[in-house]
This record gives C-alpha cells, sequence and structure tokens, in this order.
C-alpha cells in the first residue's frame, strides 16, 4: 500500500476475473461494497477497467447499483467474479461495475485509484452483499492464519503502508493492542468513546461512540465538538477552512479520545496539515453525526489499528512511527 495526494488516501492492487486484471483501490473500513470501473464507463478516464467478456469466471447479475457520497451518487450494476486480494482468491464474489462515478467529482476525477474495497460489515453493504473479507473466512477459513486484518498506514515520507490480512504485523506498534468491543451503529468498526479533552479541557461531548475509518482523511465530529476544538484552537476560518498560524503550533494542546478507558491523544503535529506557513486544522463538524466521530487516516497514522471480524472487536497501539 502508499499513499495518494499527500497522505489524503491509502491505495493498493487487487486483481479482479480469470485471468486476473489488476485494479488500484481505496480500502476502506467505512464502507462494505467494492466497485470498480466498467469497460462501458465512458467518464472514467485513463483507468484499468473491468471487461466481463475477458474473464472466464465472470457470472452475470445485472441488478442496478447505487452508492450515495458526499458530492452525488455513483451507479454502475452487479456482477460476481474471482476476486484476489493479499495471497488469497474469493470465488463468486458481488462487486459493481461502475459506470457513472461523477458523484465522486474531483476526489476521482483527479486520479490515482480505479475503485473502492469496502471492509466494513454485510449489513452496511447497500446491496446487502456478503463481503470479499467475509466470503475469504467463508471460504478459506482454514487457511487464513486469524479473521483479522490490520492498518500501518505510513506519513508519505516514511515508508510504504501496510494491509495485513489473516493477523497483525507486531513490528508495526509499540507493546500490545488495546482490543475494544464493537458499537452501534452496526455495520461499522464503531468503538465506544468515554470522552474528549483538548488539552485539560473536558469538552460537553454528547458523542458516544467512533467509528474508525480508512476510507476518510481527517476527524468529522459533531458540529458542537468541532466548533469548541476550533475556538479552544484559536483557529480563524479561511476559504471555508480552519486555520491557524504555524508558529504556534508548539504550544497547542493534545487533542485526546478516551476509548474503552484508554487515552489517545493526537498532538499538533498529528491534527494540522502544515501548507506553507499556515497550518490547516485537519477537523470537520457535521450537524448530523451529534453520536459519533469518524476518525480517519489522521487518527489511524498514529495508531496501528486492527480489525477481528469473528470477535466483532477493534484493537488499537502506537504505530512504530506515531510521535
Amino acid at each position: 500500500m502508499h499513499d495518494i495526494h499527500q497522505d489524503a488516501a491509502y491505495i493498493g492492487s487487487i486483481g479482479i476475473g480469470t485471468p486476473p486484471r489488476e485494479f488500484t483501490v481505496i480500502f476502506d473500513t467505512g464502507s462494505s461494497d467494492l466497485w470498480i470501473p466498467s469497460a462501458l464507463c465512458k467518464v472514467c478516464g485513463h483507468r484499468n477497467k473491468y471487461n466481463s467478456d475477458a474473464s472466464s469466471s465472470f457470472e452475470q447479475d445485472g441488478r442496478s447499483f447505487q452508492i450515495t457520497y458526499i458530492g452525488g451518487p455513483v451507479t454502475g450494476y452487479l456482477a460476481e467474479d474471482t476476486v484476489l486480494f493479499a495471497g488469497y482468491a474469493v470465488k463468486n464474489q458481488s462487486f459493481a461495475q461502475i459506470t457513472n462515478p461523477l458523484g465522486l467529482g474531483a476526489s476521482y476525477s483527479g486520479g490515482g485509484y480505479d475503485g473502492v474495497f469496502g471492509l466494513g460489515f454485510d449489513e452496511l453493504s447497500v446491496t446487502k452483499s456478503t463481503t470479499p473479507f467475509h466470503n475469504l473466512i467463508e471460504q478459506q477459513g482454514e487457511v487464513l492464519p486469524q479473521p483479522i486484518f490490520a492498518f500501518f498506514l505510513a506519513n508519505g515520507d516514511t515508508g510504504p503502508s501496510e494491509l495485513t490480512v489473516g493477523g497483525t504485523d507486531p513490528s508495526h506498534y509499540e507493546g500490545d493492542l488495546h482490543w475494544m468491543p464493537l458499537h452501534d451503529p452496526p455495520g461499522y468498526w464503531a468503538v465506544g468513546l468515554d470522552s474528549v479533552y483538548l488539552g485539560p479541557r473536558k469538552l460537553q461531548s454528547q458523542a458516544g461512540a467512533v467509528v474508525l475509518d480508512s476510507g476518510t482523511s481527517i476527524m468529522v465530529g459533531p458540529k458542537t465538538d468541532v466548533d469548541a476544538i476550533f475556538e479552544g484552537l484559536g483557529a480563524t476560518l479561511v476559504e471555508n477552512l480552519f486555520t491557524v498560524n504555524c508558529s504556534l503550533k508548539a504550544a497547542m494542546p493534545d487533542l485526546e479520545f478516551i476509548l474503552d478507558g484508554q487515552p489517545y491523544a493526537l498532538s499538533a503535529d498529528d491534527y494540522l496539515v502544515q501548507d506553507r506557513d499556515i497550518c490547516l486544522v485537519g477537523l470537520q463538524g457535521d450537524d448530523h453525526a451529534q453520536a459519533q466521530w469518524i476518525l480517519g487516516d489522521m487518527f489511524l497514522r498514529k495508531f496501528y489499528s486492527a480489525y477481528d471480524y469473528q470477535n466483532r472487536r477493534a484493537g488499537l497501539a502506537l504505530a512504530k512511527t506515531g510521535r
């Protein structure tokens, strides 16, 4: 795996079909569908595209597919084929061939990846399909060492990132993983949130969970929480982005999430993105997210994350390159 667009997303390769055609995908714990561009897509640019006529293991489905992102819908139709990832082959895997990705806007037209590989649970799938990782457990559970996958997300200048399938890689984290049972909302890799601190100040947050989301670049929280953090940092709004003076970064407080009784602290170096003399705050407020935070790659770079599908739990530990 490696990053694209200065750590905005992390991508890796999979194969689909017989013989397999390679696709570059975002491995996304915040969704549960697999989609790649169809050979029939006229607006997908110069990407690898799936041609069912070229695969001897293709099985027709034909049902329509639509998944909605912030910018709008992405549409296509369903098929089944063999999917290869992390050295394993999953047969008769349902996936979507996309014919219109325009709902993704600039994030897709800018290039860097072909599709999305959802790693959430089946109930989150917009088509209620069995996910590739769930199918892997069902089909090859005897050879899969553990029903676990894990992420090490490196900063762009510190080497490659890694998705481990079948266990964890202790060379990428300090000490032991802290395992936490999953929390509502169902289908997501969500764990319980006890409290949020900005330095010594405890926020009056109503959120009770965080979603670990490898498909989101930054961190998204209840607007009241995020506004309080912006105020505490003295952030100012510039062209719809909250910024702070980078020269003050060393004096800025940690942002700390208490999850299942354990503290997970981000320093200003972790939650700020420097652009020359201006530092962007990697937070976004959402009026519709009062019950939860979404902790994306900005958090997951600091903390190695592991996902136990069978036992419905998630684990965190300080990543070896975490500051």
